[in-house]
């Protein structure tokens, strides 16, 4: 019983204690990364519609971004949507992508995006392999099978 008071005493001191300077400092916001300029960037144009089914909006701002989109809830398949934006990267270029998302996914179209390597000829001969012998009853379920 003595061993808990005493562990609920230094607990209670602990807690009563100040918290060090470095933990009470004030920050000052002029001093962070904190672009100032982009605080007062005017809407020139917001547009949104939805009426339960399907929906629209498109966004234009002073500093040059804009954003559009339109879709629709259909059944299973859920949300499809088609939209684009644009924007003025940091470094100065301009970047514009369109986008569709729906049942196969997200997909997006940009000059900005990376493109994948075309694939090696080794590969496509491999699968087309792989679909011949599967329309041959010949599969590869992964397990051994001793002949």
């Amino acid at each position: 019983m003595k061993q808990f008071l005493v562990a609920a005493a230094i607990l209670a001191l602990a807690h009563s204690l100040p918290a060090p300077p470095a933990l009470h400092r004030q920050v000052d916001p002029s001093s962070g990364p904190i672009n100032r300029e982009l605080n007062d960037v005017p809407i020139l144009r917001l547009d949104n519609n939805n009426d339960g089914e399907s929906y629209n909006y498109a966004l234009e701002t002073g500093n040059g971004i804009a954003a559009q989109e339109t879709g629709s809830a259909k059944g299973e398949d859920g949300t499809n949507a088609q939209g684009e934006y644009s924007y003025t990267a940091p470094d100065g270029q301009q970047i514009q992508a369109r986008y569709v998302a729906g049942p196969n996914g997200f997909e997006i179209q940009g000059s900005h995006l990376p493109v994948a390597p075309p694939v090696p000829q080794e590969i496509l001969k491999a699968l087309e392999q792989n679909a011949a012998d599967e329309a041959r009853g010949v599969v590869d379920d992964g397990q051994y099978h001793g002949q």
